[in-house]
């Protein structure tokens, strides 16, 4: 799963910086920590998990997993911002980013289809 969402994401990550001026290595490298840290609580978030939840210890994995692993993921993600702010300090605005409404720079109705249609190309194909 944190594959599919890495991959799905670099697209999203590279229009909002391109749309912001923001520097793609850092946010790119932000989305793959994150990701990688946020699939530790679900059972299908790394192949790992889903050896472990696969054990007959467990009756219902995904209950078991949120109840372990929740505060220890939160923490982690948490230090990660943390570091971010740390290592990556001249990439945080000190003023806040202008909103602009063609976020994702999808400029009519026509690209939004498109946009949606291999959207939901994705999703069909990451289900089966």
């Amino acid at each position: 799963m944190n594959d599919t969402i890495a991959v799905v994401g670099v697209p999203v990550i590279l229009l909002l910086a391109k749309n912001y001026g923001l520097d793609k290595k850092f946010l790119v490298l932000l989305l793959a920590f994150s990701v990688t840290t946020g699939s530790v609580l679900s059972p299908l978030g790394n192949p790992q998990n889903l050896l472990i939840a696969m054990s007959p210890v467990f009756t219902n994995p995904f209950v078991e997993f949120f109840k372990f692993l929740f505060i220890p993921t939160l923490l982690n993600l948490l230090l990660l911002f943390l570091f971010a702010t740390i290592v990556f300090r001249e990439e945080f605005h000190s003023r806040p980013l202008s909103i602009r409404r063609n976020l994702l720079g999808i400029r009519s109705l026509r690209g939004f289809l498109r946009f949606r249609y291999i959207h939901s190309f994705f999703l069909s194909a990451s289900r089966s």
